[in-house]
């Protein structure tokens, strides 16, 4: 399947097209640092199975095989001073209508240090050991907010036309490029389209893309929405599956880079078609599954590799599995497995086999079969 072929980006490799994109966790303490528990999380999305996870903080290693890359950005008018301390900034005086406060426009002595800002930090983030960063342009935060007229009603070189409101992003990516050298990745997420009136529509976001792409974006992760429209970006599951990937492909008809796709994306199958529709390269698989909750990426089961697996009479093979995303309190835990003839079933595990304590599974799988394990959603 097209889904588990490896990728690359610019010079870094993927073992497949599978990506977790960044997601609030609140594991982190207040003043920011990771914990444990925040480590943890990314470290068994990793041995998962996942080609990419893109994390919201700067301290997770990889450990198990995939890439990470760590996401940066600035809030901008889509915060409060109760937050930060101190009046939010914006491109422009005008107050986000889900927001308490009128943010503060920036000069442009701001911007051009900020985008300094953002390079440092994109060069922090490799010397820690990321292997890419991407760029929060998406959502309405501060460096979107400059490319959307929903939000950037200046009039200098950093407002107007969609190049001038594509500035900002397009600097620090140069930016980053030129501190951290040109072979190392650097991803860009946008919203295509914002759903809110005055708002990015699809036809501007197509000229926005070719701009960043020319800025030197490594690829561009396709999301959609502003916090005005904050169902788009986190779509409930009364929205059909891959309600939005038809601005992916909008996208990727005016770029060379490869693109993400988002939204509701939860079944193997269903990624599947968006590649082979070549609508997108990559897919941004988090979601719950038919009143069911992911608990680790796409494991392969290869009998070569799992000696201790027990041959039964009708050619399967029983064999004891390590989950360490697996909790004492998660019910209902079963297999999602897709087998090599494509097809694909729910393995109810006998009880009797599930060790919360050791965090082991054992089920029984056909060579070659791949599978998720998956629990009631919470």
């Amino acid at each position: 399947m097209k889904v588990f072929e490896p990728f690359k980006i610019n010079q870094m490799e993927l073992k497949n097209r599978m990506v977790v994109s960044a997601m609030v966790t609140n594991y982190c303490s207040e003043d920011g640092m990771a914990t444990e528990k925040f480590i943890a999380y990314h470290e068994h999305k990793a041995k998962g199975g996942w080609g990419l996870i893109i994390t919201e903080d700067y301290a997770v290693t990889p450990t198990a095989g995939g890439k990470i890359a760590a996401q940066i950005y600035h809030a901008g008018r889509e915060t409060s001073s109760a937050i930060t301390g101190e009046q939010p900034i914006g491109p422009f005086a005008l107050k986000d209508p889900t927001m308490p406060e009128t943010p503060r426009e920036m000069t442009v002595e701001e911007i051009h240090e900020l985008v300094e800002q953002f390079g440092d930090c994109a060069r922090r983030a490799k010397e820690a050991g990321f292997d890419a960063v991407e760029v929060h342009g998406a959502h309405g935060y501060l460096i979107g907010a400059f490319a959307s007229p929903f939000s950037n009603k200046r009039s200098d070189e950093y407002g107007g036309t969609i190049r001038n409101r594509a500035r900002f992003a397009m600097e620090i990516i140069e930016n980053i490029k030129e501190k951290c050298g040109k072979d190392y990745p650097v991803l860009y997420r946008m919203s295509a389209v914002e759903y809110v009136p005055g708002g990015l529509e699809i036809e501007e976001s197509k000229i926005l893309a070719r701009l960043v792409e020319e800025a030197g974006a490594d690829y561009i992760h396709c999301s959609q929405g502003v916090y005005a429209s904050t169902h788009v970006i986190i779509p409930p599951s009364v929205v059909p599956r891959v309600a939005y990937v038809e601005n992916a492909a909008e996208i990727k008809k005016v770029v060379d880079i490869p693109v993400i796709a988002v939204g509701r994306i939860n079944d193997v199958e269903i990624a599947e078609s968006v590649l082979q529709a070549d609508k997108a390269d990559l897919e941004d698989a988090i979601a719950k599954l038919e009143g069911k909750e992911i608990v680790t990426g796409v494991y392969e089961f290869d009998v070569l590799k799992h000696e201790e697996a027990k041959p039964n009479d009708d050619g399967t093979y029983e064999v004891t599995i390590q989950v360490p995303s697996i909790t004492d309190t998660m019910e209902g835990i079963q297999l999602f497995v897709y087998s090599k003839d494509g097809t694909k079933k729910m393995v109810v595990i006998d009880p009797s086999k599930i060790d919360k304590k050791n965090k082991t599974l054992t089920v029984t799988l056909n060579d070659g079969d791949f599978f998720m394990v998956i629990a009631d959603a919470k």
